[in-house]
């Protein structure tokens, strides 16, 4: 009973293996979305690290980017 579990197990390792083995190496992941904006309102928009404040979804509590650059501007004496 014993060496047919570990015959399965074998044979199912093996399997997995040999089929990862034809999986190709890299994966691409693309993204894309219509805008329905000129490109100078756009480019406006996204022209600055600091003008993506708002579009950054962390920050309301106090961690990521946009709560790091409020800090950064509070220390320099600039309120928002």
């Amino acid at each position: 009973m014993l060496s047919i579990i570990l015959i399965v197990i074998i044979t199912v390792v093996t399997l997995v293996l040999v089929l990862a083995a034809g999986k190709p190496d890299q994966f691409r992941v693309q993204r894309s979305i219509s805008i329905d904006a000129p490109a100078a309102r756009v480019f406006a928009s996204i022209d600055s690290f600091s003008s993506l404040e708002h579009l950054v979804p962390v920050g309301k509590n106090g961690s990521g980017h946009a709560a790091n650059a409020q800090r950064r501007r509070q220390r320099q004496g600039r309120r928002l």
